[in-house]
Order: C-alpha cells, then structure tokens, then sequence
C-alpha cells in the first residue's frame, strides 16, 4: 500500500507561493498614457497616488521632437535601472513618431512642475504638473 506523507512545512510553502502571487498581481502598474504634442501635453496634468506604480506611456506624433522633463519629479521616483537609463537630464525625449515607457513609484505626496525643454516649446504652452496625493 502506497503512503502519502505530507510534512508540516508543506502548508507553509503553499500560503508563501500563494502570497507571492497574490503580491504580484497587487504590484501591476497602472497604465497612462502621456502624449507629447506640438507644444502641449496630454493630459496636461497628471494626479498620482503616493505607493501606487504606474507605467507611464510617453508618445510623440507630433512634428517635432519634445521631452518631457521633471528632475525632482524622476530623482524621487522609485523605478528600476533600466527605466533610469531612460532618464537623461531630468526628462524623457521622445522623438518624432516614438514612444517611452517608464514604471515610477513616488513614495511620497508632492507637486512637480512639468515643461518641454526644447527651444521656445514651454513659452509656447508646452507645460504640466504632476500631482502625487
């Protein structure tokens, strides 16, 4: 007769691989998409919440090309290296007919001020904030 033997960790690994998933499907980013247009942003104005992790969606099918920087913004921003490598500057280019993704995590509530730093783009409208609640 064959014997099943179940040891007392057993259980315990079920509930960690359990949490585990569960922890990573809790973890999945928020999606928004950010369009770079001629000398404006879209939405203008971005509202965050502190702790969440949002994939951030950078697109340009303008004529030019346009960045779009926030220094404090990005320095607080938890995100992985290779998402850091993105940042040049304090801002996200994104070239004529392109796209960026970034995951970011603020940790914290603040407001930051968002602008193009290409020629005259931010004189002509080309401006935001980033609102993290």
């Amino acid at each position: 007769m064959a014997r099943i033997v179940i040891s007392a960790g057993a259980p315990l690994l079920f509930v960690l691989a359990a949490a585990s998933v569960t922890g990573a499907l809790a973890a999945a980013p928020t999606s928004m998409t950010i369009a770079l247009k001629n000398y404006a942003y879209d939405p203008e104005n971005l509202v965050l919440t502190a702790g969440a992790t949002y994939r951030l969606h950078f697109t340009n099918n303008s004529s030019k090309d346009h960045d779009f920087n926030a220094p404090k913004f990005f320095d607080d921003a938890v995100m992985s290296a290779e998402d850091r490598a993105k940042i040049v500057n304090g801002g996200v280019e994104v070239k004529v007919g392109g796209a960026v993704d970034v995951s970011v995590t603020l940790p914290h509530a603040a407001e930051y001020p968002v602008t193009c730093t290409h020629f005259m783009h931010a004189d002509l409208g080309m401006e935001g904030e980033i609102t993290v609640k």
